[in-house]
């Protein structure tokens, strides 16, 4: 293998990782990602889980509806997804700061 497809090979697993993590923090199952994990709840009428879907077509078209499908991305998406999810990470911390706090508060 070259430099460039071990790179690769990394920032793909990384990302993925980074995804699943970002998704358990939100409140998703453990090993889900957010656009499968949204695709699940959108699918039983969830607003904020469809708003996440229409906000996903910046990575892929129908982003959500192929991932329940098992539709493969396209290498090029990996890299919006990627760069989405490290802008969606602080959005993620107060979420999951907050979601503990009112756990310990009640």
């Amino acid at each position: 293998m070259t430099y460039l497809s071990d790179l690769w090979a990394v920032l793909r697993g990384d990302g993925i990782a980074l995804d699943e993590a970002e998704a358990a923090a939100l409140g998703g199952p453990a090993g889900d990602t957010i656009s499968l994990w949204c695709a699940m709840e959108a699918r039983h009428g969830r607003f904020l889980a469809r708003l996440a879907c229409l906000g996903l077509w910046l990575v892929q078209f129908r982003h959500c509806r192929d991932q329940l499908a098992g539709v493969p991305m396209q290498p090029s998406n990996y890299i919006r997804a990627l760069v989405l999810l490290v802008l969606f990470a602080p959005v993620v911390g107060v979420v999951w700061c907050g979601r503990r706090a009112a756990r310990i508060a009640f």
